[in-house]
């Protein structure tokens, strides 16, 4: 599917995780990535490509494979898993950055100091701004 439209296929491609991808094209330079793909695998396996310079798409749907009612309810399952530990894993990240924020942006409510910046601008400094956009000037 992907070399029908000139991608160059190398590495780990194609990755059927249902997240956009980008691959060089044949004629591409160095660094250049002008195929965008969205591949699925779980359930029936699927996906869509495009070439952004010449504009030509593919989609495809395996068809003629007929699994047994307890294969499709294991792939489900398998599938239902994998969608739920990158669920996990995205909130871990959320969380780990909100964690991290809210340490680097600790509210000063207490002991507000005067600054070059609020000199230079003539203004007081306020209680509660943020430490970090204050270090910054």
């Amino acid at each position: 599917m992907l070399r029908a439209i000139g991608a160059v296929v190398v590495g780990e491609h194609p990755i059927m995780y249902g997240e956009a991808q980008r691959i060089p094209a044949v004629n591409d330079k160095r660094g250049e990535l002008t195929i965008f793909y969205v591949a699925h695998a779980d359930g029936v396996p699927n996906g869509y490509a495009e070439n952004n310079r010449t504009k030509q798409v593919i989609r495809w749907k395996a068809t003629g494979q007929h699994l047994s009612p307890e294969a499709k309810a294991e792939l489900a399952a398998q599938a239902e898993q994998t969608r739920y530990a990158r669920k996990q894993a995205e909130c871990e990240i959320y969380e780990a950055t909100a964690a991290r924020l809210g340490e680097e942006l600790r509210i000063n409510n207490s002991g507000v100091k005067e600054t070059q910046y609020h000199k230079a601008k003539g203004i007081e400094a306020t209680p509660g701004a943020p430490l970090l956009l204050l270090k910054a000037f």
